[in-house]
């Protein structure tokens, strides 16, 4: 088991959590529900490269989106992705709100809307980047111009 924990202090950065998830798991008293806790962190920090991307590709489609952070799916859960932090897209298609605000279809599929007013109209093709901002806001941004406030709708 001392092995097991020191291999876990030696990860990556990127699995951190996994590493704290298995350090969590000397507070168990019970033997087999500590050894089930070490199996559990172990199979996430083992997932098959291929779940991996699976749980990544799925985190993405979820981005933006209300429980967003909750993992979708079963994979997401054991694979652990790296958190997406930002998207990078093209606009297909782009819808007038009103008051400088516009909804914006993105080549991935999400619906995102501007909800602060934004200086210059999207336009089909344009590059768009989306980031999550503070307290669980997304900040987006249209050929590099300055952020404002979205929303993901769809």
């Amino acid at each position: 088991m001392m092995l097991l924990l020191l291999a876990a202090a030696a990860i990556a950065p990127a699995q951190s959590d996994d590493a704290r998830a298995m350090i969590a798991c000397r507070s168990l008293t019970d033997d087999t529900a500590r050894l089930a806790c070490y199996d559990r962190a172990v199979q996430r920090i083992d997932a098959d490269p291929a779940d991996r991307e699976k749980a990544s590709r799925a985190q993405r489609e979820r981005f933006g989106l209300a429980g967003a952070n909750a993992p979708a799916a079963a994979v997401a859960r054991q694979a652990r992705p790296e958190k997406i932090e930002r998207i990078d897209a093209k606009v297909r298609s782009v819808g007038f709100i009103g008051d400088g605000r516009y909804s914006i279809l993105l080549d991935d599929g999400a619906t995102w809307v501007f909800v602060e007013e934004i200086s210059v109209q999207p336009k089909v093709g344009d590059a768009v980047v989306i980031r999550r901002g503070l307290l669980g806001s997304y900040m987006g941004s249209v050929n590099g111009r300055r952020e404002v406030r979205v929303q993901r709708r769809r």
